[in-house]
């Protein structure tokens, strides 16, 4: 494991074992008042094949997202940069200034198809967000609008029980 920490950004490298992949997870604030984003990437060949990105928008509001190309899926390569997530927010939550209770969203599971059950529900342990169809009147919820939910602290006790870190 390797660090490089610089103001607004930490990148934290993780070994693999698996040759020619190079995975690492990075922080940067674009300004100290709104936008961030925290990134697991795996790098093969010098390519980016896929992503798990927890970012925070300009209303404050958290989303989550993940891709793998199609010519990695099915190969484990998101449980790897669920594992690396997981660490580099264990180790650095306080230092990035983020709650256990902060709700994390996702726009659309769009992941349920013919390779299995939803991503998001099954692997993730998300729920659906209770103010997903949320009508009443104009009132401002952050969240509002994202189909799914799921707390930080959850998060990161789900995927720390099922991948055993």
């Amino acid at each position: 494991m390797s660090l490089n920490r610089e103001g607004n950004y930490i990148r934290e490298t993780y070994n693999n074992e698996i040759e020619r992949m190079e995975t690492f997870v990075e922080y940067e604030n674009k300004n100290s008042l709104s936008e961030s984003t925290i990134s697991s990437i795996i790098i093969i060949a010098g390519e980016s094949v896929g992503y798990f990105k927890l970012t925070k928008n300009i209303d404050g509001v958290y989303t989550l997202s993940i891709e793998i190309d199609d010519d990695y899926q099915n190969k484990g390569y998101s449980l790897i940069l669920l594992k690396n997530f997981c660490i580099f927010m264990k180790k650095y939550r306080n230092i990035l200034d983020i709650s256990y209770n902060t709700i994390l969203y996702i726009d659309t599971d769009a992941s349920e198809n013919e390779n299995g059950d939803s991503y998001w529900r099954n692997i993730i342990g998300m729920n659906e967000n209770r103010y997903y169809e949320n009508r009443r009147g104009s009132r401002k919820i952050n969240g509002k609008g994202y189909e799914m939910s799921i707390t930080l602290e959850k998060l990161i006790n789900v995927i720390s029980i099922k991948l055993g870190i």
